[in-house]
């Protein structure tokens, strides 16, 4: 009796031990802090100069449209739902106490016509558990129970991605990836809305000129510190949406008594700047030079130049 007693409490020791390192495991990954809330009607935007930057000691439950740019912090990890599409051009999540990434958790729809969560990342150099991803391949699924770790490079400035997902679905719900060809046609857009691009090297003024995001290239593969224009450095730089496609353009201005490269004879100007594998890219759109103004003294009656 005693030797089945002992064992008895052998068994209830080692159960003990196991509920209490399950209890740290879920403490470790689950989310914590605060939930915030993107409805379906709603769409947010998070990443260096969007009001918001960084989400600090919260998590994320995506209903609506989540986009990740560069410089985005989620803290505690990001749940999404049913009918939520959420885009990661950048950024990275929080990291539990042991050193672990909190997760991106997706989840079936539970409401019949809602379709799954569409989770897109965009960026190169995809692998999954340290494996390869084939060239090609547009998405993958990972296990239920295991999860999988993405990682790679951004499009944006070279960012790694280390990003830990989950799924709440046994068959798995696909993460798709955009691969991002730093070698793609870049198209550009001077003075948008407007057919000549007339540019009066007279002015004081600056210039517009958009870089478009197109099928084959995100503007999150810029960088930044190398874009000129005709020579001139960039004064002002704008995300949004310019020719109103649904997708993030890069709206730059330059002034023009900087744009040392153009002159009376020229008809087309050109933009500069490095893609996030360090090499040289043009774009090209075309220009009309303004001559300047004559200006008419009238004096007694005559007209003078």
């Amino acid at each position: 009796m005693k030797k089945k007693k002992k064992n008895h409490l052998r068994l209830w020791a080692i159960g003990i031990l196991a509920f209490l390192l399950c209890s740290v495991f879920l403490l470790c990954s689950a989310p914590c802090g605060a939930q915030i809330v993107v409805a379906g009607d709603e769409t947010l935007n998070v990443g260096t100069g969007y009001p918001s930057e960084r989400i600090e000691g919260d998590y994320l439950i995506v209903q609506g449209t989540l986009n990740l740019y560069a410089g985005a912090y989620v803290d505690w990890g990001i749940n999404a739902l049913g009918g939520s599409v959420v885009n990661i051009y950048g950024g990275e999540l929080g990291t539990t106490i042991l050193g672990d990434s909190f997760p991106i958790s997706i989840f079936p729809a539970e409401i019949a016509g809602v379709p799954d969560p569409v989770v897109t990342v965009y960026g190169t150099k995809f692998a999954v558990d340290n494996v390869d991803v084939p060239q090609g391949a547009t998405e993958f699924t990972v296990d239920k129970f295991s999860g999988g770790v993405l990682t790679g490079t951004y499009g944006n400035n070279g960012g790694p991605i280390n990003l830990k997902f989950f799924s709440g679905s046994i068959i798995g719900i696909p993460i798709y990836l955009v691969n991002l060809n730093l070698d793609a046609e870049v198209t550009i857009d001077i003075k948008p809305g407007s057919d000549n691009n007339n540019i009066n090297l007279k002015s004081r003024g600056v210039v517009p000129v958009a870089v478009l995001t197109t099928s084959n290239f995100n503007v999150d593969t810029l960088d930044l510190g190398t874009v000129k224009f005709a020579g001139a450095k960039r004064v002002r730089t704008t995300l949004c949406d310019v020719d109103k496609d649904g997708d993030m353009d890069m709206l730059f201005h330059f002034k023009t008594q900087d744009l040392i490269d153009l002159n009376e004879e020229s008809t087309t100007a050109e933009l500069t700047f490095k893609n996030t594998g360090g090499e040289q890219i043009t774009a090209t759109d075309s220009v009309r030079i303004v001559p300047q103004k004559k200006k008419w003294i009238y004096r007694t009656g005559h007209s003078l130049k």
